[in-house]
């Protein structure tokens, strides 16, 4: 399977991606000497060709898809230290072809996890949609990699965004019958809505705690007026009060 091939993002032919824009290297074409580097995990030939000149982005057509990456490439067929190779050269992981399929996709269409690992710690966007909506995630979940999905996961994938078909990765890990990909999605799931319920009922303690405090200031600077008002009364002028002391005390 190349690619570029739909059956990589679960879906049809796909229309122009949406998605990032292409960089000026990406207008380059990919030399056949790369593309083959990048197709079989050649490590020495790719770095030999970028320190000739040669741009990472640079594209191809592949099965009259556009705009193939060789980061694409070497991420479908899971070759790591050539990915590496390209992600500290500068590639994009973020570019997408013709039909909008990343690198992450493929890599996580096919179970690559180290690979997965690698895009994901290069900015590569998790919750990025094809041509007919599939996120990597709802690929991971198609095919049951369920460390895969796990890891997509933990990186931010969103269980929401809905495929052309209107289906979720939940829902298309269930059409599938992949109970570990599904049982991942639903405790992640799980796990976030009880942690927006604590992060909820924990900014109401907050609240109340904080409210508690002005109150006990109000009534602090209160008390304080109030003794001050005490302190600031007209003094006592002599002879006015208690007559019968002062009788007393000149006798």
């Amino acid at each position: 399977m190349t690619a570029t091939r739909r059956e990589a993002a679960a879906g049809g032919a796909g229309g122009a991606s949406s998605g990032e824009a292409a960089s000026s290297d990406s207008l380059v074409t990919l030399p056949k000497e790369a593309f083959e580097a990048a197709l079989q995990g050649d490590e020495a030939a790719l770095l030999a060709w970028i320190d000739s000149g040669g741009q990472v982005n640079a594209t191809c057509v592949v099965d009259d898809v556009s705009g193939v990456t060789a980061l694409m490439l070497a991420a479908e067929k899971g070759h790591e230290r050539v990915v590496e190779l390209l992600l500290q050269h500068g590639a994009d992981a973020n570019l997408q072809n013709s039909n909008g399929v990343t690198a992450l996709m493929l890599a996580a269409t096919n179970g690559h996890e180290r690979v997965v690992e690698l895009l994901l710690r290069h900015s590569a966007e998790v919750n990025l949609q094809d041509g007919d909506g599939y996120t990597a995630l709802m690929l991971a979940t198609i095919k049951g990699h369920g460390r895969v999905v796990d890891l997509l996961l933990r990186a931010g994938a969103d269980t929401k965004p809905r495929n052309a078909h209107g289906r979720s990765a939940l829902q298309v890990g269930t059409e599938q019958d992949n109970s570990a990909s599904v049982e991942s999605s639903r405790q992640h799931t799980a796990e976030a809505i009880a942690g927006r319920r604590e992060a909820e009922a924990e900014a109401a303690r907050n609240a109340d705690a904080l409210l508690a405090e002005v109150e006990a200031e109000a009534q602090a600077e209160a008390a304080k007026s109030k003794k001050k008002k005490k302190k600031k009364k007209a003094p006592r002028v002599e002879g006015s009060t208690r007559p019968g002391r002062w009788r007393q005390r000149r006798q």
